[in-house]
């Protein structure tokens, strides 16, 4: 956004250049770039600086862009678009939370501050009105609306607002002019105003007393995904319990006898926990942790043959279908996620080779 405001200001089409690399490398980083380079080219269409089409350094730019984002692109081809596979999976399982129009805009609110409000929304109406800055204003109209059609989840949206503070203050200081008890008035208020929320923003409180405190100002936390369950909004409820996770793992490791122990892997549902076992477990004597979820995958195949596994976050009919025997450990974390409270499984003589058919074991959603 601050070369495109350079660009606006300056009249430089040159730095064109600098938003290509900028792209580029934000393309390699999270696909959904995409959807802001849709939201910036549909908002200098809808102005004069359209002409910015007829000049060769915008093109240049996206000539350089995609020349960042091609190697993952090729790895996208070779690997059957993977990132396509997993949005057709999200949307087939229903595994986001799809709000309406009135609840997208009521989350954006609150994620922002109720009290801050007045800001963004002044600077979105200045860069609508101000003919120089019309294209950041029509750039956020654009993006807003690309994000609700797509059912995005609401903190998708979160990094434009930046932009949008620095315009409102702008165009509250020029709107407001000499009158600084008008000025000291609103800045006040919106200070006092947002005091409520301090608690629940600095994470710094226990969190029997977030609890408490959620529960006396009656703000329920949101979610993202229709499967996420705790107490607590999911950012928290998702930094406890991985450490407590491994160690009861490592207890289920260690009580095996040095044979057993050296044919025996760890097989997660989710990438979390191998991320977590991979993270805490070495200190315990754990080895890798092996995971079909997202790019955990590409990690494999194991190049042992394990005889018993130990299942994190698998349900009984499977433990009973892919084991001779096995057992169940009971996992339960108050302060964490839900999903992460089932039984911890060490299936003794698993009935398939993980190697063989690590090939066709992906998921990613």
């Amino acid at each position: 956004m601050f070369v495109i405001a350079r660009i606006l200001r300056t009249g430089n089409s040159r730095l064109w250049l600098w938003f290509g690399v900028l792209a580029g490398l934000g393309l390699e980083n999270k696909h959904s770039t995409l959807s802001f380079g849709f939201a910036v080219t549909v908002a200098l269409l809808l102005t004069p600086h359209r002409r910015e089409f007829a000049k060769q350094w915008i093109w240049i730019a996206g000539a350089i862009a995609v020349t960042l984002f091609l190697p993952n692109l090729i790895w996208q081809i070779r690997h059957h678009f993977p990132t396509l596979e997993d949005l057709e999976n999200v949307r087939r399982e229903g595994k986001n939370v799809v709000l309406p129009l009135l609840a997208f805009v009521k989350e954006q609110i609150l994620a922002n501050g109720p009290a801050f409000l007045p800001v963004w929304l002044a600077g979105l109406v200045w860069f609508l009105r101000e003919r120089r800055w019309r294209v950041l204003g029509f750039i956020f109209v654009v993006f807003f609306a690309l994000m609700e059609v797509a059912h995005a989840k609401d903190y998708y949206l979160f990094p434009i607002y930046p932009m949008m503070f620095a315009g409102g203050a702008v165009a509250l200081e020029r709107w407001l002019g000499a009158r600084r008890g008008l000025r000291l008035a609103l800045a006040s208020a919106m200070v006092l105003l947002s005091l409520p929320l301090v608690p629940l923003s600095i994470w710094m409180l226990p969190p029997e007393r977030v609890l408490a405190y959620q529960n006396a100002i009656g703000i329920r936390p949101p979610k993202a995904e229709t499967h996420m369950q705790s107490l607590l909004m999911q950012p928290i409820a998702d930094q406890f319990g991985w450490e407590e996770m491994t160690r009861e793992v490592a207890a289920i490791y260690n009580s095996l006898p040095p044979e057993e122990r050296a044919k025996t892997g760890i097989l997660t549902g989710n990438y979390g926990e191998a991320g977590a076992i991979d993270q805490f477990g070495p200190r315990y004597g754990l080895p890798h942790a092996w995971s079909r979820h997202q790019n955990h995958w590409f990690w494999g195949p194991p190049t042992e043959e394990y005889k018993n596994l130990i299942f994190l976050e698998f349900d009984l009919d499977t433990v009973r279908d892919n084991c001779t025997s096995y057992q169940g450990f009971p996992h339960y974390n108050h302060w964490g996620m839900g999903e992460e409270n089932t039984p911890i499984y060490l299936c003794r003589g698993a009935t398939f080779d993980l190697r063989k058919v690590w090939w066709h074991y992906h998921h990613w959603n």
